[in-house]
């Protein structure tokens, strides 16, 4: 009875384990003026829908840096976001009068059983981000577009502001002076033994 009650056990706690809610993770995220590439792992159980746009995907800009994108420009998407759902229409960024700047997709169903595996995906947009240095991107379950709806939050990405980064010919000079600088401290003091 106890070796039941064991094995019962076990085999509850693997198959909890294997219906576990597996949140969607954003890495590699980069931002140029007109892109945005980010690669996603996950899946959509557990998520609460949102109340429109069960079939999309969207990503929200806050941040200075963002600020401008309020001009209307149509999307391209390089790949769907997901394995199992195909990409419908490419929607657009900016526009409409929304609160917040935000990309938006379309695809073919609800995306409530959605799962991603190591998919690398680039958004290319007509809009400029400027230099794509600070802000915060918001990848979302719904339609984007605030206030009138209230998207699912799927996760977020800081981008830390990107700082001037010295070219490879000045940071060989540089460091040609400071061995000069120590040549000649090393002849002083041979000078001086002398």
């Amino acid at each position: 009875m106890r070796l039941f009650k064991l094995v019962s056990v076990i085999a509850f706690g693997t198959l909890a384990a294997t219906n576990a809610f597996a949140e969607f993770s954003f890495t590699d995220v980069s931002v140029t003026p007109t892109t945005v590439t980010f690669t996603i792992n996950g899946d959509m159980s557990g998520y609460v829908a949102p109340p429109s746009g069960d079939n999309q995907f969207s990503i929200d800009y806050s941040g200075a840096s963002f600020s401008s994108i309020i001009t209307y420009t149509p999307n391209s998407w390089s790949t769907s976001v997901f394995d199992n759902f195909s990409l419908t229409a490419a929607g657009n960024t900016g526009g409409f009068g929304s609160t917040v700047p935000y990309s938006w997709s379309w695809y073919n169903g609800d995306l409530a059983s959605a799962t991603a595996t190591n998919r690398t995906v680039t958004l290319t947009t007509a809009n400029d981000f400027g230099s794509g240095t600070a802000g915060t991107l918001t990848f979302e379950w719904g339609n984007g577009f605030k206030p009138s709806s209230d998207p699912t939050d799927l996760g977020s990405v800081t981008l830390a502001p990107t700082s001037a980064v010295p070219e490879p010919e000045s940071a060989g000079l540089m460091a040609l002076g400071i061995a000069f600088v120590g040549c000649l401290r090393r002849v002083r003091r041979t000078k001086q033994l002398v």
